[in-house]
């Protein structure tokens, strides 16, 4: 509760340099849109298959460029793709992904245009957003309501499912950004973190994942110098699936004699994922 507060205060005093280096935040936001290349989203399925033991496990990906894998081929080779082979070799456990996503979406766009495509049962969502809301600095106040109103219209349309919302990624590691345009971006982002993390506290089977260890190298980055290369994204979900993985866990024995059809076993009670709070 103390750190919440002393970040808070400290938003509220940067609140005046913000101010100061706007204008050089503009001028460096418009050189960056001219000279960044446009990378097109990952091409091919947008679901797979990772082997592993039943009953499966399934995963959605739902969310802005990053869970579109802008920079890499394949979505076999983007965050989803690699997400679930990751689980799947943490678990043992036979895990299917899916991809919902659009580059450049704001988190209100994809509770506007997203969620609504949701339409196959899944065990664990991991909703990627909010890279844009930091960049067209979104007032963080408005971005914790946004967050709120995906997770409620998440519910609302395939029922009380995990939620994980993945961290912020590292701005201050992006070397397509100059200074001061990357540090302000970086400590925005952390900002933006704790509210998620303070959020997910609020809300029943939701939790953060936190990338504020992940250190990018500049290799893990596309040629753009912003989106994840592939390796970027093999780190990415590594860092997911350390966390998700213990979690789901491995299928016990009741899980494995109802997917064989033995009755009076109730496998949501006995695998359902309870991802609980992050720490």
């Amino acid at each position: 509760m103390r750190r919440a507060h002393v970040l808070d205060a400290l938003i509220r005093l940067a609140q005046p340099a913000n101010v100061v280096v706007l204008p050089v935040l503009i001028a460096q936001g418009r050189q960056v849109r001219r000279r960044m290349p446009r990378l097109p989203a990952a091409q091919g399925p947008t679901a797979g298959v990772c082997p592993g033991s039943e009953p499966a496990l399934r995963l959605t990906v739902l969310g802005d460029s990053a869970a579109a894998g802008v920079g890499a081929a394949t979505h076999e080779e983007a965050l989803g793709g690699f997400l679930g082979a990751e689980v799947a070799r943490r678990t043992g456990r036979m895990t299917s992904w899916h991809v919902v996503a659009r580059s450049g979406a704001k988190t209100r766009d994809v509770t506007r245009d997203l969620v609504p495509r949701l339409v196959d049962h899944s065990d664990v969502i991991i909703a990627v957003a909010g890279v844009n809301d930091l960049k067209s600095y979104r007032l963080i106040r408005d971005f914790r309501r946004d967050t709120a109103a995906l997770v409620d219209a998440i519910r609302r349309r395939v029922g009380p499912v995990p939620v994980v919302l993945a961290g912020i990624p590292p701005f201050e590691h992006m070397p397509g950004l100059p200074r001061p345009m990357r540090t302000v971006l970086g400590l925005r982002g952390r900002a933006m973190n704790d509210v998620l993390r303070r959020l997910a506290s609020t809300m029943d089977n939701v939790s953060h994942i936190s990338l504020s260890g992940l250190a990018f190298s500049d290799d893990a980055f596309t040629e753009d110098g912003f989106h994840p290369a592939s390796n970027g994204y093999r780190m990415w979900a590594e860092t997911i699936a350390d966390q998700l993985g213990a979690s789901v866990g491995a299928p016990g024995r009741e899980a494995q004699l109802e997917h064989r059809g033995e009755p009076g076993v109730r496998v949501a009670q006995v695998d359902g994922p309870d991802l609980g709070h992050s720490p």
